[in-house]
């Protein structure tokens, strides 16, 4: 799959219930993006895709999009920044975790221009996105 020439975001949903509201917030909501927040915007209409989860094994990945970083991840190829992210948007309890990833960016003349990483798959779940790649999740 080749790299993108933008920067792309994913939200994957258990339920279509609140597709259009999100895909409404992406399109009116200030973004930010890395640790300097540094505001960003869309340059196309949000899409929705297909994302298959049906139990893919698969021993290895590539993918565009952040992966999970522990010192076990095993990178087989490509490199990034790691962050720390909230994984889910909901606060539980008092409870709103940061947790490692790996962005599969690099930076030019201080500009972030994505890229991409080959990933060997532990206990992760895969997702597969429509026409777009794989994306790693903890379980």
């Amino acid at each position: 799959m080749p790299i993108p020439k933008k920067i792309q975001i994913a939200a994957i949903l258990e339920s279509e219930t609140l597709t259009s509201d999100i895909a409404e917030a992406l399109k009116t909501s200030p973004l930010t993006c890395g640790d300097t927040e540094s505001p960003i915007s869309l340059d196309s209409e949000v899409i929705i895709k297909k994302v298959d989860d049906d139990d893919i094994k698969k021993e290895t990945i590539q993918t565009e999009y952040p992966i999970p970083f522990t010192k076990d991840t095993q990178i087989m190829e490509g490199n990034g920044q790691v962050f720390l992210m909230h994984e889910r948007c909901k606060k539980i309890d008092n409870n709103f975790p940061l947790i490692s990833y790996m962005v599969p960016i690099r930076e030019e003349q201080k500009i972030l221009k994505p890229t991409s990483l080959t990933v060997k798959v532990s206990d992760e779940k895969v997702f597969e996105i429509e026409g777009i790649g794989n994306v790693l999740s903890r379980i």
